[in-house]
């Protein structure tokens, strides 16, 4: 790889389908504004024509966008803006589009080096796939092509080990920054839903309203759940007109309430009591991540990602529930809602998913 360009400053390419609100945009976004503060020269590729846009994105990122509604359009292109670029250094953390760069890794004629990072388990991938076969195939021969692959987990570490995706010395052990002051900062002020007079305990569900997060099956036991309990949940998407008319029938809409996609949800964490998060699959989940910077006791099922290696890096690991769905999941929140409410201004989040932490493990893979 080249190391540095004729200007003395190493250049790095992120490339994104688009700067919605995912997971795995959002790490990337960290990244790039980390990369940024500490002197390298970050251009974002963004293949989609959408027009989302996150404020908080560093004015010095170059943005470059392709405009194409289609990866598969995008190719040609994406290949062409590479070889007029000749980065460094390119980062993709999205599957689809991990794929398409090392399938054009052969025809770029740069020296560079390529780091790609995987935002949820194989398996979960592999049987969400239209034929499952053909994907692990693609995964198999392809990912191999990267310098290193990001992986969010042990258990994703295993599984790529073990489904034979990768040559072990590609593995990295990435965890997801989190902007603990930052986050600290938005959580303050005044909460978004008081008391009203009432001392039911809090709960925060927090994602996109789609299958994976499980927040259909979670409204089927609301009727089990503790009345010492009221749940809000955060976020738009397709399933959510079924969930409001569901949480309707089951009686429930007194204690629940939709808030939608909201700009700040640490504001919305830190005036709560618990997380909940029933999803049946993740990578590292990140609205844990900030829910633990913000205080709040968790409870998540055992396929919400990476779980198990937070609960051992927490100095207090009885913060976070990992209970499996649904009769240990709904026990754990009627047990948590008789007991006491959480600790003012704890912060229950491992050190190992600091900045700091993240961009000097991101930065030897990536300039090394």
């Amino acid at each position: 790889m080249r190391q540095m360009t004729d200007c003395g400053t190493s250049r790095i390419t992120f490339v994104l389908p688009d700067l919605s609100r995912g997971g795995a945009q959002r790490v990337a976004l960290t990244l790039m504004n980390l990369s940024v503060r500490k002197g390298l020269a970050v251009t974002l590729l963004l293949v989609g024509d959408r027009r989302d846009e996150l404020d908080d994105i560093d004015p010095e990122i170059n943005v470059v966008r392709l405009g194409k509604n289609r990866l598969l359009r995008a190719v040609p292109e994406l290949y062409r803006t590479l070889q007029r670029q000749k980065p460094d250094a390119i980062f993709s953390t999205i599957g689809y589009v991990n794929l398409a760069l090392l399938f054009l890794r052969p025809f770029l004629t740069f020296d560079h080096r390529l780091v790609v990072r995987e935002a949820n388990l194989p398996s979960a991938i592999f049987a969400k796939a239209k034929v499952p076969t053909f994907t692990r195939t693609l995964y198999q021969s392809l990912y191999r092509r990267a310098d290193f692959i990001f992986v969010t987990s042990e258990k994703m570490q295993q599984e790529f080990s073990d489904l034979q995706l990768a040559r072990s010395e590609q593995l990295c052990l990435f965890y997801n920054p989190v902007d603990v002051d930052k986050i600290l900062k938005n959580a303050t002020g005044e909460a978004p839903f008081p008391n009203r007079g009432n001392t039911l305990k809090k709960v925060v569900l927090s994602g996109r309203m789609v299958e994976q997060k499980g927040f259909d099956r979670f409204v089927e036991t609301l009727p089990d759940l503790s009345s010492e309990l009221e749940f809000h949940f955060l976020g738009d998407g397709p399933q959510k007109e079924k969930l409001v008319q569901r949480v309707s029938q089951l009686g429930q809409s007194h204690r629940v309430k939709f808030h939608g996609q909201v700009s700040n949800p640490w504001a919305y964490y830190k005036a709560a009591d618990i997380f909940a998060m029933p999803s049946r699959w993740e990578g590292m989940p990140n609205a844990l991540l900030e829910a633990l910077v913000c205080g709040l006791h968790c409870v998540a099922t055992p396929e919400s990602g990476g779980v198990e290696d937070i609960r051992k890096l927490m100095s207090k690991p009885e913060q976070l529930t990992i209970a499996d769905f649904d009769k240990d999941f709904t026990a754990s929140l009627n047990h948590l809602a008789s007991k006491q409410g959480k600790t003012e201004d704890g912060i229950y989040l491992p050190q190992s998913f600091s900045l700091e932490n993240a961009f000097t493990r991101f930065q030897q893979k990536i300039m090394s």
